[in-house]
């Protein structure tokens, strides 16, 4: 579903297009969109707090590259902030989970420092996947918003394509909206201890 920009009249027409009989909403998106730029918003000074902490160093070989990985913990809360730092000692990807909250947000960087992209990812109590956003900087100025409902197996995913400068909630600077489906993420099966052999057992 493409929405042009010259079809944008108010930001209740645009998402009234992306609204479908059951899965995620145009409008949705939007909403979650704008919580998770608020949550970045005061990401700083809980990154800050974290850095207060001595973190524990390691490394970590991705596609035949050694990356050190310095973890800050909270023991009192559990939130962690792992920075995973390339081979030159350049910042390339950054992850924050808090689990009181059941969150967890990843940043990729160019080599300038810059974010690349910024996913947020939010679980249920047993930390299977509800939704996520990724909001993805693209070289041309534009910023691409996707959101994923993994609790919904049709028109789960909704992207929306932001001018330069633009904002999301202004539906003038909305290039494009699309609604898919996305397959979800597997639930993880229940594995349980055999009181008669003492071997894992996994139930599918």
């Amino acid at each position: 579903m493409n929405i042009s920009k010259m079809a944008l009249v108010s930001l209740a027409a645009l998402i009234a297009c992306a609204v479908t009989a059951a899965g995620l909403t145009g409008e949705e998106a939007v909403e979650e969109a704008v919580k998770f730029e608020e949550m970045l918003s005061a990401l700083p000074d809980q990154i800050k707090s974290l850095e207060s902490f001595e973190p524990t160093e390691t490394t970590e070989t991705i596609d035949g590259i050694e990356y050190t990985i310095a973890t800050y913990t909270d023991p009192e809360s559990g939130k962690t902030l792992k920075k995973v730092y390339d081979p030159d000692g350049k910042l390339f990807r950054s992850e924050f989970s808090d689990p009181q909250a059941n969150l967890a947000l990843a940043t990729v960087y160019d080599q300038e420092g810059n974010p690349i992209s910024e996913t947020m990812m939010t679980t249920d109590e047993e930390g299977n996947p509800l939704r996520s956003t990724e909001i993805t900087h693209n070289p041309d100025g534009t910023t691409t918003y996707t959101t994923v409902d993994y609790t919904e197996s049709e028109d789960n995913k909704v992207t929306t394509t932001v001018a330069a400068g633009g904002d999301i909630t202004d539906p003038q600077d909305i290039i494009e909206m699309t609604v898919e489906t996305q397959p979800g993420l597997p639930r993880p099966p229940d594995e349980h201890t055999c009181p008669n052999t003492g071997q894992s057992e996994i139930d599918l």
